[in-house]
């Protein structure tokens, strides 16, 4: 597969939103409390994938380890789709651990995507959970733009496996559950990217990642649950 190379910051931006307009299907021109609605939607489907998370057999590492993830982003539909010129992405909620009061923030918008010339038949979509595991690899979301794999390394988690399974010594852990395919969809060379724009709706004032992971600058009692499920896990 060849990975249509991202040169300048604006041929990503471009190739951002034209998968967002036209394969995620984000409405343009909504008003701010049908866009602050949408946005919760994507929050409350966050906390369904999480909580499913907790309870698959399969899943057992990293229902034990979510209490020594640095933050945790969930993509409840990460799509890929296309023919030769082929789409992947999706938008998701990032939360940050506070490692010395041991509580969750609120959750960051992000959006994961990129675009590859790559022969596909059909439409793969999965549920996503990245793991980010090291200081490192937080800062550099917190830049509010990374690349996966190379501003930050990134390798599948264990699935299946005992919880006392040595994981790979990488900055984030990538799990995957398929929703409609068996194929591979991979995350590598990805790029994250923090949608401040959302951010400032959905908490009511311009903030930064920082703001929302790092200072707990911001709340919405609305995402409440999904903070109390991973609250719950890092507790097991």
């Amino acid at each position: 597969m060849t990975t249509v190379p991202f040169v300048k910051k604006s041929t990503f931006v471009l190739s951002l939103l034209v998968f967002v307009v036209f394969y995620l299907h984000v409405s343009v021109g909504e008003s701010t409390a049908a866009q602050a609605s949408q946005y919760q939607e994507l929050i409350d489907k966050s906390s369904t994938v999480a909580k499913s998370y907790m309870t698959d057999p399969h899943l057992n590492w990293f229902r034990n380890n979510v209490r020594h993830a640095r933050a945790i982003y969930i993509i409840p539909e990460l799509e890929k789709k296309g023919f030769f010129l082929t789409f992947t992405g999706g938008n998701g909620v990032m939360l940050a651990r506070n490692t010395r009061k041991g509580q969750w923030s609120y959750p960051a918008f992000y959006t994961l995507g990129n675009v590859s010339l790559n022969l596909q038949f059909g439409n793969a979509r999965s549920e996503i959970i990245l793991m980010v595991m090291t200081l490192k690899g937080l800062k550099a979301i917190l830049q509010g733009e990374c690349k996966l794999g190379k501003d930050v390394t990134i390798s599948a988690g264990p699935i299946g496996l005992p919880i006392n399974t040595q994981a790979d010594d990488v900055d984030i852990l990538f799990f995957r559950r398929s929703i409609n395919s068996s194929a591979d969809l991979s995350v590598d060379k990805t790029i994250l990217a923090a949608r401040n724009n959302w951010n400032q709706i959905y908490y009511g004032k311009p903030v930064d990642p920082d703001d929302i992971l790092l200072r707990d600058a911001v709340n919405n009692e609305s995402a409440d649950t999904l903070r109390q499920i991973l609250s719950t896990a890092s507790k097991q």
